[in-house]
């Protein structure tokens, strides 16, 4: 997942960034740096955060839509 998906879900979500940090256990600052693309999601991290969307309502299918349809548009900007 990359930050521009991870922070439009997050919105979607309805969650904070100190929201969703207390609930993966991190801190706020290092969700924040991976939406600005200072740090890489990592993949333990990502495990959890896909399981605190889950909880929150979003399914599979919405994430992975959103995923591609985010990739496909940066790439017709390139």
């Amino acid at each position: 997942m990359d930050a521009e998906v991870l922070k439009h879900l997050r919105i979607i979500s309805g969650l904070t960034q100190k929201e969703l940090s207390d609930r993966v256990d991190v801190s706020s600052s290092l969700i924040t740096k991976i939406e600005k693309r200072e740090r890489t999601l990592q993949p333990d991290l990502e495990k959890k955060v896909l399981t605190v969307f889950s909880e929150v309502g979003l399914a599979d299918q919405e994430i992975t839509s959103l995923d591609y349809i985010l990739k496909r548009t940066t790439a017709n900007k390139t």
